[in-house]
């Protein structure tokens, strides 16, 4: 039949050949409308088995076929974000699961839509209530007795109750009455080990002592920083977050729709319990 498509001929021929000489006059009437039926089921089987069910293959929604990619979001506990495009929900769905859930991982899922949309920076992650600011005065820890020990490079000063906050660089340690009067004095912190502020002291005395007073003083751009205020609300801080939360900063140009699949990307990483926010920085 010379109207045949290269399926409906395959399948006439193939029905010719299974049936007596004397029933095959090459125009069987019967043959040639069972053809063309099965025909397109044929191409519609084909398409459906070796297209629609592939994620980096499968249709979007179009004006004669329905959302078969989006069906895979569905299938994955997801859903088409509000005009989120095919490559973008493509990205996000064709990801194996990582065996854990870290920071790297969500970064990395991030990373991996904004490049859909040519973004090049990075994001960032801030997990609360771990990096989250608590509000009230600056004031330094203080307390009695500890242990002076000689490393190389200085000296380390471990209290015998430990520091409420880790030092840091360039924060004072103020020590006075120890036993040895070389212990004494001011000295800029230079690092942290074990549970010790590190400094430098060329006249300090190892050993452990009782009544040794230490003040650990906080300090801003070279200035002591006791009743400055922890955080300003004006200047970013984030404050008050309770339930844990991972907030992903997206980099400007980031537009509304990439920010919601970059959203919809961390809601299904994210472990259970976590609450997922992302922002978008729309000043450069």
């Amino acid at each position: 039949m010379s109207d045949l498509d290269t399926d409906e001929q395959e399948l006439f021929d193939f029905g010719m050949g299974a049936v007596p000489d004397w029933y095959d006059d090459g125009t069987n009437e019967f043959a040639y409308a069972a053809a063309k039926i099965f025909g397109s089921c044929k191409r519609l089987a084909r398409d459906m088995l070796t297209r629609q069910t592939r994620i980096l293959l499968a249709d979007g929604p179009t004006s004669t076929t329905p959302d078969f990619l989006g069906a895979h979001a569905r299938d994955r506990g997801s859903f088409r974000q509000l005009t989120e495009g095919n490559d973008a929900l493509r990205a996000r769905l064709h990801t194996m699961p990582e065996a854990a859930v870290v920071p790297s991982a969500l970064v990395s899922a991030t990373a991996a839509v904004l490049a859909i949309a040519d973004i090049v920076d990075a994001p960032a992650l801030v997990e609360l209530p771990r990096d989250e600011s608590f509000p009230g005065p600056l004031t330094s820890q203080t307390g009695t007795g500890g242990t002076f020990a000689a490393v190389t490079g200085g000296m380390t000063f471990t209290p015998t109750v430990g520091f409420s906050t880790w030092p840091r660089t360039g924060w004072n340690l103020i020590i006075s009455g120890a036993s040895s009067s070389g212990n004494n004095g001011t000295f800029p912190v230079t690092g942290v080990l074990v549970n010790g502020a590190a400094y430098s002291n060329g006249s300090g005395v190892a050993g452990a002592d009782a009544g040794a007073s230490w003040t650990l003083q906080k300090t801003d751009a070279g200035g002591v920083a006791d009743g400055f205020e922890r955080v300003y609300v004006d200047r970013g801080y984030r404050l008050g977050v309770t339930i844990p939360t991972v907030v992903m900063i997206l980099p400007y140009g980031t537009t509304d729709a990439v920010g919601r699949s970059a959203a919809e990307a961390l809601r299904q990483k994210r472990a259970a319990g976590v609450r997922v926010v992302v922002e978008r920085r729309l000043v450069p």
